[in-house]
C-alpha cells in the first residue's frame, strides 16, 4: 500500500526516526515550526487543488456547507484518503513535493511537543482564514539534514 500512516505515538515517531537513521546513515527530524508554518501557507493556498474538503466538494465551499459535507461523510463512513503522490507536488525552494496540503495533517516539533500544521483529506481550508483546524488523521513528514563536509 502507498497510503499514508496515520494516528503514530510521540514514542513510535522517534522509534521511526532512529531506525530510518540507522538504515540510512543519514539524520532526520520532524520539522520544525519554522518549517512547519512556511508549509502550512503552501498548504492553505494549494488546498482547494489537492485532496482536502474543498477538493471533494468540487467547488468553492462555505464554512457552512464544509460542516454539512463533514457530517455527511461522517455518516456515511467516506473515507477520502489517497494513494500518495496522487495530485501535482508543490513547489517549494525549487523541490517538488507531494501531498503537502491534503491526504494527512502532519506532525511538527516545538520544544519537546508534538503540534499539527496542514489539511487531512477531510478538512475544511477556509481561503479567508489560514488558520490550522482541527484534523483527525494526522502524519509525519521528515526532514533530512545535509552534512557539508570540509577539507
Amino acid at each position: 500500500w502507498n497510503h499514508p500512516v496515520v494516528d503514530l505515538s510521540q514514542d513510535q515517531i522517534q522509534n521511526y526516526i532512529q531506525w530510518i537513521r540507522e538504515l540510512t546513515g543519514d539524520q532526520y527530524r520532524l520539522p520544525n515550526s519554522k518549517e512547519a508554518m512556511k508549509w502550512h501557507n503552501i498548504a492553505h493556498s494549494a488546498a482547494s487543488k489537492q485532496n482536502t474538503l474543498n477538493y471533494s466538494a468540487g467547488y468553492s465551499l462555505t464554512r457552512d456547507d464544509a460542516m454539512l459535507l463533514k457530517e455527511k461523510l461522517a455518516a456515511e463512513e467516506v473515507a477520502l484518503i489517497k494513494e500518495v503522490g496522487s495530485f501535482p507536488p508543490q513547489k517549494m525552494g525549487g523541490h517538488e513535493i507531494f501531498d503537502v496540503s491534503g491526504n494527512v495533517a502532519e506532525y511538527y516539533l516545538e520544544g519537546d511537543d508534538l503540534k499539527v500544521y496542514g489539511y487531512d483529506a477531510h478538512s475544511y481550508a477556509d481561503p479567508f482564514d489560514p488558520t490550522f483546524n482541527e484534523s483527525k488523521m494526522i502524519g509525519i513528514r521528515l526532514v533530512k539534514e545535509w552534512r557539508f563536509y570540509t577539507n
